[in-house]
């Protein structure tokens, strides 16, 4: 009953949300840790009116500022010479990568991707 698909579900709107997670990633999540960017995180995947519904569907979106909001007091704790940043490392997405066989696990499929649902993944170092 929730559009999730803020850009549609064609490969224009596929792009455009890539493309959103992207600037997500690179105004808030890289750099120098800053509250203010933080926030912002939130601000980008928190409804303002309502707290537990997404703006922006990102499965992180209490626990990425919780980790990094610690991060933050703590580095504001010790001396300036240990500063954290994060590091770009990477993104992929469950449509633009090949699904690892988990099967012989005994795991089974959450569910499915394509352009109606897929799960970005983002990877960003802190050191």
């Amino acid at each position: 009953g929730k559009n999730y698909a803020r850009y549609g579900t064609d490969s224009t709107g596929y792009t455009l949300a890539v493309k959103h997670e992207l600037e997500i990633i690179h105004t808030t999540l890289t750099g120098k840790l800053e509250a203010g960017k933080i926030k912002k995180f939130t601000e980008y995947t928190v409804k303002e009116e309502n707290y537990k519904e997404y703006k922006w569907t990102w499965c992180g979106r209490y626990v990425v500022p919780l980790g990094l909001l610690t991060a933050y007091y703590l580095e504001n704790s010790m001396p300036d010479d240990n500063k954290i940043e994060g590091h770009f490392i990477g993104y992929s997405n469950s449509i633009d990568h090949a699904h690892i066989p988990v099967e012989d696990l005994g795991m089974g499929t959450t569910a499915p991707a394509n352009m109606n649902h897929w799960v970005g993944y983002a990877a960003v170092g802190y050191y």
